[in-house]
């Protein structure tokens, strides 16, 4: 398999791929396949970018990320990103009281 470069900016929570912007989420959520943010906020116009990107692309990219305590923040949580690991196919996104979740169900490309 091939690798690529994802190119982001700090800050973001989306980064490129060739030319095509894509949704970053952390390993931190993952268990097995499975991906669970708590940190999602109804109502947020970030969230709603992001989770429509998640549900329109249908890819993501998964981040390595340091956790850093936020006992302000929803999740009690943010990152620092470290790295890009891959871009997955993913599929059954919900979003609900526990949070923005996801199946990853193809790992199309690693990055560097």
């Amino acid at each position: 398999m091939a690798k690529k470069k994802a190119i982001g900016e700090r800050g973001s929570w989306f980064a490129s791929v060739d030319d095509e912007r894509l949704p970053c989420v952390h390993r931190h959520w993952m268990q097995c396949f499975e991906y669970c943010d708590p940190g999602y906020i109804e109502g947020s116009e970030k969230w709603s970018e992001f989770v429509s990107a998640i549900e329109r692309c249908k890819r993501v990219i998964l981040t390595n990320d340091k956790p850093i305590a936020a006992p302000s923040e929803k999740a009690g949580v943010t990152f620092e990103r470290l790295g890009y690991i891959a871009v997955f196919a993913v599929d059954d996104v919900i979003v609900d009281d526990s949070g923005l979740k996801f199946r990853l169900s193809e790992r199309i490309c690693d990055l560097i």
